[in-house]
């Protein structure tokens, strides 16, 4: 645990002194990133989350019997179906959060850029004296 009396707010730093504190940790963080180690620990938490989400899930009777009716195969049900059927339950419930999700995972973000590659208008000068 950190020594409370070593501790200093940025409030309590010079502008100049809070800028230098983050960009040191800016760039001690992409010199994180980039290391290989750090790449192969990343890849394997991918490989490892893929795994578990293409595992069978187990399903309540309730949950067996919802996904029947719509037709699905209970006995292929993953834990990544699962888990967007629960996203999905909780966007009816009137979770935003969840809604955004399902709506992001198939693709239907908004984007949140700009486009600021417009030609400018052109400005005839019609003025006549």
């Amino acid at each position: 645990m950190a020594n409370e009396q070593n501790l200093v707010q940025y409030s309590g730093r010079s502008r100049e002194e809070a800028e230098e504190l983050s960009r040191l940790g800016g760039v001690n963080s992409g010199e994180t990133r980039r290391k290989p180690e750090w790449k192969a620990e990343r890849k394997a938490m991918r490989r490892i989350t893929d795994m578990l989400l293409g595992a069978k899930a187990d399903l309540d009777e309730d949950e067996r019997a919802a996904f029947e009716r719509m037709g699905l195969d209970v006995d292929d049900m993953t834990v990544q179906a699962k888990l967007i059927w629960r996203q999905i339950l909780k966007g009816f419930e009137g979770d935003t959060r969840a809604a955004e999700f399902v709506r992001d995972t198939v693709g239907e973000k908004p984007t949140d850029n700009m486009n600021l590659n417009m030609t400018p208008p052109v400005i005839i000068d019609d003025v006549r004296g």
